[in-house]
């Protein structure tokens, strides 16, 4: 089950099949050409957003620019699905872990816009596999004992997101900077009887997202986009592995 996790026209998508969407409000800087970009093996296509913004005027997206994308074999152009978005089928241009990509972007009276990335290797999970149980257990009045999850570290990669997606399509997620090979399991709390012991088994998928540094500068300032502070002009890549897990949620009234 691949799933896309950055579509950009004013939203991110964030670990989710291709038409889930976690919305994120983009907000531009003044006067200048937007360009913002994330690929991935995992994505469907491929996609670029190219807007402008003055002082005067609210931001748009821009309908005439010419978006070209390189790998070692070919240069593909990118198709213009709606304005300011900027689109090209996977199928037309493979995106491989371990490859570098450069993106072109010409707009008339703007600067020529230039980047590489070059896609980190995929994630491997190393303590856990499709199938395996993740036990948890939550005492009255502590926090819960929280796994680790231990993976391989990947090529390139400057950033870890672990997403977590329970059957009841609640998503929970974690994050690591690239200084060890482990990351803690993202906070699950499910619906139980909180005046009684429980115990629940819930089948889930965990994907292990593994970012360039450019992605992950997207991802850590997300929550500055509101604010305008997010840095544009972005070309970035990510890949993701995913396994199917079972949780086991104990609670206990006390540790006794």
């Amino acid at each position: 089950m691949k799933k896309q996790w950055l579509g950009i026209v004013v939203s991110f998508l964030i670990g989710l099949s291709c038409s889930d969407k976690m919305p994120l409000q983009i907000e531009y800087g003044g006067n200048r050409l937007q360009v913002l970009s994330v690929i991935s093996p995992a994505f469907e296509y491929i996609e670029v957003y190219v807007g402008e913004s003055t002082i005067e005027s609210s931001p748009a997206g821009v309908l005439d620019a010419t978006v070209l994308i390189s790998d070692s074999i070919q240069t593909v152009q990118l198709d213009r699905v709606q304005p300011g978005l900027y689109r090209l089928h996977g199928k037309k241009m493979l995106v491989r872990p371990r490859q570098s990509y450069t993106l072109h972007v010409h707009v008339p009276n703007h600067d020529d816009f230039t980047a590489i990335t070059t896609i980190p290797g995929t994630p491997e999970f190393l303590n856990y596999q499709s199938g395996d149980t993740v036990k948890i257990e939550n005492y009255w009045g502590h926090y819960y004992h929280v796994p680790t999850i231990e993976f391989h570290e990947s090529y390139q990669a400057s950033l870890y997101r672990l997403l977590l997606f329970p059957d009841n399509n609640q998503l929970a997620y974690s994050a690591i900077e690239t200084d060890s090979g482990t990351v803690e399991f993202p906070a699950f709390t499910p619906q139980i009887d909180w005046s009684n012991d429980t115990l629940i088994c819930q089948p889930a998928k965990l994907q292990l997202w593994a970012m360039d540094s450019s992605a992950s500068l997207i991802d850590n300032n997300q929550t500055d986009m509101e604010s305008n502070q997010i840095a544009w002009n972005l070309f970035g890549s990510m890949t993701m592995s995913e396994i199917d897990i079972i949780i086991e949620f104990k609670f206990r009234r006390d540790n006794d």
